[in-house]
């Protein structure tokens, strides 16, 4: 700190004094809890007088003397320490403190932030996360958050579901290292099984409900659906004239969801669909449609999560890695049951990038000018928890 001190431009004193410290630290003991009256912020408690420690404290100066003030330079560093904790220790005109101000303006920045933001007209599913508790260890602070998503708006032909899938389990401890790697990270960010759940139970509410399949890949890349090209796996199709075009049309009943488990062929989380309905249809949009083929279609597929660019990235595992079925609900064609098995891999893998949407991405904010980067993701019960590095 540089101070120039004069007496007004009588020029009997003109001078400066350099003020350094090597640091001075600022101790303060303080409580957190969810605001009672929003719980999206945070109520700062001050326990006790904060206090201020200064480090290799020196004062310089070009002055004759000392002024006349009777103290020596020495006392200088300490003479500031003192101001500062004695202005910290002195409620605002609000009645906080400087320490409990600032967290709380903290938080409330972030919450402002958030309400603020720009809406994304894609955006079809509205989630809130407000506090439920906030824990203080050695290591650092842990927030709980509840977390609310619901359809905004809902599809009118979509069903309405209830209920999410409740996957109970244990909150993750956040040590000073991560759990596998013992790596120093910056946050850590835990994900819960249930809290994902209902995210897919909005997004099923949100989205249209039917969609329709026009194109397969049957091993030679995507291309249109006809009958010749679905009787090399199912050869009742071979009734039918090759050229005859089938289009299949799913329609959602249940949201997917996710387990506590693994996901199969080495995948982080177990995520399962059930009851697909899905017809399989000839000459669509013709006087001639019909269908042929009627099926229910349950899948357990994996997840992995990661990040990439900025965003925690939750990506759906091909469907040859998972256990795939299928109840015939009419078969009108005459379809043996193992050659429908046969097919369910490449349906199940069209309908994959709708389940990647509904799951879409977790945003990750950008601290001054640097990003967050995972540097470890691990499964522990029902959550998946994510380690940062701010770079």
């Amino acid at each position: 700190i540089r101070m120039d001190i004069d007496d007004g431009g009588n020029g009997s004193i003109d001078c400066r004094l350099d003020i350094t410290a090597s640091a001075i630290d600022i101790i303060a003991d303080l409580g957190l809890e969810p605001d009672a009256n929003d719980p999206h912020l945070v109520d700062a408690t001050q326990v006790g007088d904060a206090q201020t420690v200064v480090t290799n404290g020196n004062a310089d100066d070009n002055c004759s003397g000392f002024l006349g003030f009777g103290l020596g330079l020495v006392d200088i560093p300490d003479l500031l320490a003192t101001s500062i904790q004695d202005g910290l220790n002195t409620p605002n005109e609000n009645g906080d403190l400087p320490m409990e101000a600032l967290i709380e303006g903290v938080f409330s920045a972030a919450a402002a932030g958030e309400r603020n933001a720009v809406p994304d007209p894609n955006q079809v599913v509205t989630t809130d996360a407000p506090f439920a508790a906030i824990l203080e260890d050695t290591f650092g602070l842990t927030t709980i958050n509840d977390l609310a998503a619901t359809a905004d708006p809902p599809d009118p032909n979509a069903p309405v579901l209830d209920a999410f899938y409740h996957v109970p389990g244990i909150v993750p401890v956040f040590a000073d290292t991560t759990p596998v790697g013992g790596i120093f990270y910056d946050f850590g960010f835990a994900l819960s099984a249930s809290g994902l759940n209902e995210i897919l139970r909005a997004s099923t509410e949100a989205n249209p409900p039917v969609s329709f399949l026009a194109e397969l890949d049957l091993g030679s890349g995507s291309e249109p659906i006809t009958a010749g090209g679905l009787a090399g796996t199912v050869t009742a199709f071979g009734a039918l004239a090759p050229e005859t075009p089938i289009q299949l049309r799913l329609r959602t009943t249940l949201a997917p969801i996710l387990t506590d488990q693994a996901g199969p062929s080495g995948s982080l989380v177990d995520l399962r669909i059930a009851q697909v309905l899905t017809d399989v249809i000839s000459n669509p949009g013709t006087p001639a449609e019909n269908v042929e083929l009627g099926l229910a279609v349950d899948a357990r597929l994996g997840l992995d999560i990661g990040t990439t660019a900025g965003a925690i990235a939750l990506t759906v595992a091909p469907a040859s890695s998972g256990t795939l079925a299928a109840d015939l609900l009419f078969n009108p064609i005459g379809a043996q049951p193992s050659e429908v098995d046969a097919l369910l891999p490449q349906i199940v893998d069209a309908m994959i990038p709708a389940i990647s949407d509904a799951l879409g991405t977790i945003p990750l904010p950008a601290i001054l000018d640097y990003q967050l980067n995972a540097v470890e993701v691990v499964r522990s019960d029902a959550y998946v928890t994510i380690y940062l590095l701010l770079e």
